[in-house]
């Protein structure tokens, strides 16, 4: 305070401008703020405004209202009361017991999917190529999962099916795979929810320390 009283007449004049300034920094401000209000004026409250652009806003708001709905996003299928979907599913005719598992890209050709008999041959083969350790992890893998696309293509969902994911959970244990584990593990509830008989306690047991392993993580 005795400072202040101390300042010359320039002193006085510099500080002066100084808060005219910011005063009119700070009342511009407000203005800004009004101007903003105005452009998100309510609509149906401004009668001013051109019919075109208010109810072209109208339209706007009326589908940001929307809820969103996550079944928009998936594609609408329609299906006739003639149609019959067991159609649909592929029959294999394919003879060859190894085959390179390829992620589908369009309809599987019958000619190259292994029906169930074929199927049962090849897991057996695997099997004993697995166990004498003929291949590796990676090719019995592989050969697992190509097993697994043939059984889904065709809808085939029995004991044998089971049989095939619950071999293959447990061979990715053995070898630290715990994404085919996962995958086969899923699967399996599905099918154990069917009413497919299998090891059920055997599995229900891996979900249960696989949970208790990911709490500990």
């Amino acid at each position: 305070k005795k400072n202040n009283r101390n300042i010359n007449k320039n002193n006085d004049d510099i500080y002066l401008d100084r808060t005219v300034t910011k005063t009119k920094i700070k009342f511009k401000g407000k203005n800004n703020k009004k101007n903003k209000r105005k452009r998100f004026v309510n609509v149906n409250d401004d009668d001013d405004i051109d019919p075109y652009l208010k109810k072209k806003r109208q339209k706007r708001f009326e589908k940001v209202s929307q809820p969103v709905s996550y079944s928009s996003f998936a594609p609408i299928i329609k299906a006739s009361n003639n149609d019959n979907w067991d159609d649909h599913t592929v029959k294999g005719t394919s003879t060859s017991l190894e085959r390179k598992y390829l992620r589908l890209t369009s309809a599987p050709d019958p000619a190259t999917v292994r029906p169930e008999l074929i199927l049962k041959k090849t897991v057996k083969l695997m099997q004993k190529k697995y166990r004498t350790k003929e291949n590796d992890y990676l090719y019995i893998c592989e050969q697992f999962k190509s097993i697994r696309q043939d059984l889904t293509v065709q809808h085939i969902n029995n004991e044998f099916t089971v049989f095939v994911y619950e071999t293959h959970a447990r061979i990715a244990l053995e070898n630290d795979d715990l994404s085919e584990f996962i995958q086969c593990q899923n699967r399996l509830k599905q099918l154990y929810l069917m009413g497919i008989k299998g090891s059920i306690c055997e599995f229900l047991a891996y979900r249960i320390l696989f949970f208790i392993y990911c709490d500990d993580q």
